[in-house]
């Protein structure tokens, strides 16, 4: 099939500081031999290694930049700003595609009302074992993703997504630092369906620099302010009290009474803010 016959894909890496892992992601999209493939890199202005491996692979990538910028979603929206393909994602510079993936999403069956595309990913320990995958393959719709962070989720490298998609629901919230890409996901699903497909798509590694591994309660909390504000306030609601309840149990088990009041005042200023 030349290359006219494929869909153009899009994939955007932002980048800080993850010479340890970039290299690996840039070789895991080059590796796709996807014939009609604009890469993008946008990297912060890192001051690692990270500048070395982008000037390796320069001929390679489509467009790079080091430069500051705003964060992660700053970063992807400059990338999906230059991007021109029909089909888009992004890939953080500490995940990596699987062989193939590229044509498993250009294969899916991108019917008109469909605005993302979503494979199978796994989260993996640094020696590359599976540590987590999603145990979840229903229908995706708003109502289930207000339950993102009860089971209700999938690996975000996995996703992929129209460019009308982006034009109609984009861009990320920079004021998220945690949960845009569920926020972005939310916006889609009012507005377009979510299409399954069974094939392996990406990893993303489990290691202490990740923002979701170390900030863990900041992340949920978030995602719970986040949930309230698009539609799902009762969910919201439900999630933090479940929250409070689970942390007190383990404080109790701990004896670490001493944060309890913390934990309830802070819940307390969040349960202002949904009402």
């Amino acid at each position: 099939m030349s290359q006219a016959h494929y869909p153009k894909i899009s994939i955007v890496t932002p980048s800080y500081n993850q010479g340890n892992f970039i290299e690996e992601t840039i070789t895991s999209v080059l590796a796709q031999q996807y014939p009609n493939l604009e890469y993008i890199v946008i990297d912060g202005g890192s001051t690692d290694n990270t500048l070395a491996i982008l000037k390796k692979y320069d001929k390679q990538i489509t467009y790079w930049v080091s430069e500051p910028d705003q964060g992660q979603s700053d970063a992807i929206n400059k990338g999906f700003a230059k991007a021109t393909g029909t089909i888009l994602g992004w890939l953080n510079s500490d995940d990596y595609l699987l062989p193939n993936a590229l044509f498993h999403i250009a294969n899916a069956n991108w019917q008109p009302n469909i605005g993302a595309v979503v494979g199978i990913g796994h989260k993996v320990s640094l020696n590359k074992s599976i540590v987590y995958t999603p145990q979840y393959y229903e229908n995706i719709t708003t109502e289930k993703l207000f339950l993102w962070t009860k089971g209700k989720n999938f690996m975000q490298p996995s996703c992929f997504f129209s460019k009308n998609a982006w034009d109609t629901c984009g861009p990320l919230n920079t004021e998220l630092n945690y949960c845009m890409d569920v926020a972005l996901w939310i916006a889609m699903s009012k507005q377009f369906k979510f299409l399954r497909i069974p094939q392996q798509i990406a990893h993303a590694y489990i290691h202490d620099q990740a923002k979701t591994t170390a900030d863990v309660e900041q992340m949920l909390m978030e995602t719970y302010l986040m949930i309230a504000s698009m539609g799902g306030l009762k969910t919201a609601r439900d999630l933090l009290f479940d929250f409070y309840n689970k942390e007190q149990k383990r404080l109790l088990s701990t004896n670490t009474l001493k944060n309890t009041h913390s934990i309830k005042t802070l819940v307390k200023a969040i349960l202002k803010k949904l009402r």
